[in-house]
């Protein structure tokens, strides 16, 4: 079946052959350089002027090698897998852009919508079909942008539903609420290897031990403030660091990378991306207004007023600095089960009032990020509600997830909360969780 599936592959020409072979190389060079995923936006119309001739069965049979190919590339590697975002409409900033690749001088990426169609829809069900070996793909992580098109026509509701019924199936499919762009993610699709919209650092905040340490609030938003000077010098510091090894014309660990890709197509720190994370917003707020004595009203009350202040001093901070730092949040449990299991050792009584063991492991962890605890008894549309209202003072896309219960629901259920959730909440994307939480 591997074979029969490599001539099929075959079949689709030298330009769909030309176009993985690209991709995976710059995939694996990338990776040599950097920690966290390699994300490339608009895939589906990237890759649209190399399948403009393929017919159906060419078609599918690129989406499956390609699937093929970035599953076996991340098999055995502890780093993310690669994400690629499918749109149903050409991106704005595509508009009237010539295509790059075979398609030709005059052919825009707008008349090559009808083709980016087709590979939108064979990738999903390439998704949903497991590999040559009868296992299924684990990678790519696979955005797909909700617009409201998609909701207005039958051939877009139908794609839709193909993504519900995937995402139902698989766990690599995510939902990207389509509005305004945000300041920490690339606004302009890029292909692989164009080397823009680099995060240069990472830096989390324990706002959990700067509530139990402040003495009151107003103690807190000076330990905060503190925290978030902390970042911002941890951000220069590192900025400078990575700049020093960036010699393309010396022998520093990063030389190759500098001569790859020239400061002009994003290694210029002034376009890179510097996010500063908090971690166990939750906590923090029943830290402060204490456990089991506010109402959940007054403990996302107050997690908006600290994202909003935490916001605010960064923006301050940075501005000063001149390093383009803006607010994030964590998407990684082990970081959050780190922060947890140092202040147990410091602080006991949070153990019996704040920190509880995950279900799976008696480890002990804060809620990740800004989320709200899985054994709230929230419904899927009033998590996403509640949970916009923190994404909105964020700066990078993040992910609210749905209990693992919903995927048993029909694809046009999913449909049904994915609409709701684009026009009634500020939620900025959606995922389906069946193990591990979702991430970026």
């Amino acid at each position: 079946r591997h074979y029969r599936q490599m001539l099929e592959f075959i079949s689709a020409g030298s330009s769909g052959l030309m176009l993985v072979a690209h991709v995976m190389r710059q995939y694996e060079f990338l990776q040599d350089f950097f920690s966290d995923s390699i994300i490339c936006q608009a895939f589906n119309f990237l890759a649209a002027p190399f399948l403009q001739r393929a017919d159906e069965s060419q078609m599918q049979a690129f989406a499956r090698m390609f699937l093929l190919e970035c599953s076996s590339h991340a098999y055995g590697h502890a780093r993310p897998p690669m994400q690629i975002s499918l749109h149903w409409t050409v991106p704005p900033a595509l508009v009237g852009t010539c295509a790059a690749g075979e398609a030709g001088p005059d052919i825009s990426y707008k008349s090559l919508e009808p083709v980016a169609r087709r590979l939108f829809w064979a990738l999903l069900e390439a998704c949903r079909n497991s590999d040559a070996f009868g296992a299924e793909h684990t990678a790519p992580l696979v955005r797909v942008v909700l617009e409201e098109s998609m909701f207005q026509s039958l051939e877009g509701s139908a794609c839709l539903i193909q993504a519900a019924r995937t995402a139902l199936e698989r766990n690599n499919i995510r939902f990207v609420m389509n509005r305004s762009p945000l300041a920490g993610e690339p606004s302009v699709p890029l292909w692989v290897g164009a080397g823009r919209d680099v995060i240069w650092q990472r830096v989390a905040l324990n706002l959990p031990r700067a509530a139990v340490v402040a003495e009151d609030e107003a103690d807190f938003w000076r330990l905060t403030g503190r925290l978030c000077r902390l970042a911002v010098t941890a951000h220069l510091e590192k900025r400078n660091f990575i700049e020093a090894m960036l010699d393309e014309r010396g022998a520093t660990p990063l030389s190759a990378l500098a001569r790859q890709f020239p400061t002009s197509s994003g290694l210029d720190s002034a376009a890179g991306r510097f996010p500063i994370e908090v971690d166990g917003l939750f906590e923090c707020a029943e830290i402060m207004l204490g456990s089991g004595q506010a109402s959940f009203a007054d403990r996302v009350g107050f997690m908006e007023k600290t994202l909003g202040r935490i916001a605010s001093t960064i923006q301050e901070l940075a501005g000063a600095e001149g390093v383009p730092c803006y607010l994030s949040a964590n998407s990684n449990p082990k970081i959050s089960a780190r922060f947890a299991s140092v202040d147990a050792g410091l602080y006991p009584r949070l153990v019996d009032a704040i920190l509880k063991p995950g279900r799976a492991t008696p480890e002990l962890s804060y809620t990740c990020g800004i989320a709200l605890p899985e054994d709230h008894a929230l419904s899927p549309f009033d998590r996403a509600r509640i949970e916009g209202t923190l994404h909105r003072h964020l700066s990078e896309r993040l992910f609210t997830s749905i209990p693992a219960p919903l995927k048993n629901a029909s694809e046009n259920t999913l449909v049904d909360l994915l609409k709701k959730a684009l026009h009634q909440t500020e939620c900025s994307g959606l995922i389906l969780k069946m193990g591990a939480a979702g991430g970026r």
